[in-house]
């Protein structure tokens, strides 16, 4: 007779507490904190993650890496270690652990939660690119939606232009989208929104004003 090996707390109206097996969903984001049936790390910057085939093989690119992974060819060209450790990103480690959190059924919230003290605006916008780059279509819809929030959130604040990687993070998105380099536009039209919506604010403080438009000229028409 089989058994339902792992179950989880549930907190009943009454405060009362009760097991209940796991869904198939919640097994699989359990996965992400547990090394258990682990047979793929992937080492990005000297750190190990721990990861599991069957659940990055949902997405194509990472099913066509671990296909090539196969191949002399490729286990060259990634360094290869000869434990199976794959070293083949050079994006963020933090934002590529978001991206793959995410990949593991998290929503993008629930990333930001677990990562908060780990994230500025810079590796915010890092998840962007790295979900246009990979594919990650869903990941890059939310990731646009929690940049310009987290942007919305700190523009009302009065220290918003002493913090440095928000500012950073802004021109490296429109220096993008002047060189034409990726989908940077689509992000940038994002960004673009926010601040016109706090233009009028930004309008009473000319000082201000002008370290803007100096960032998105486009805002001036």
């Amino acid at each position: 007779m089989s058994h339902i090996i792992e179950q989880a707390l549930t907190v009943k109206e009454d405060g009362t507490t009760k097991l209940t097996p796991m869904t198939l969903s919640d097994h699989v984001k359990h996965q992400w904190y547990s090394s258990r049936f682990s047979d793929i790390t992937i080492r990005i910057r000297g750190k190990d993650l721990r990861l599991h085939k069957v659940i990055l093989a949902r997405h194509a690119f990472f099913n066509d890496i671990l296909e090539r992974t196969k191949s002399t060819e490729f286990q060259a060209s990634v360094a290869m270690d000869t434990d199976g450790s794959v070293e083949y990103f050079r994006e963020d480690p933090i934002a590529l652990e978001f991206a793959f959190m995410f990949l593991y059924g998290y929503t993008y919230m629930e990333c930001y939660a677990a990562l908060s003290d780990r994230l500025d605006f810079l590796v915010l916008r890092e998840i962007f690119e790295i979900a246009n780059k990979y594919d990650f279509l869903d990941l890059k819809r939310v990731a646009a939606k929690g940049f310009n929030a987290a942007l919305d959130v700190w523009l009302c604040r009065e220290d918003a232009f002493e913090v440095i990687p928000m500012w950073e993070a802004i021109r490296l998105i429109f220096e993008e989208k002047a060189q034409e380099k990726g989908e940077a536009h689509w992000l940038s039209d994002h960004v673009i929104g926010t601040l016109q919506k706090h233009s009028r604010v930004l309008l009473q403080q000319p000082t201000r004003m002008e370290r803007v438009l100096q960032i998105c000229p486009t805002l001036a028409t």
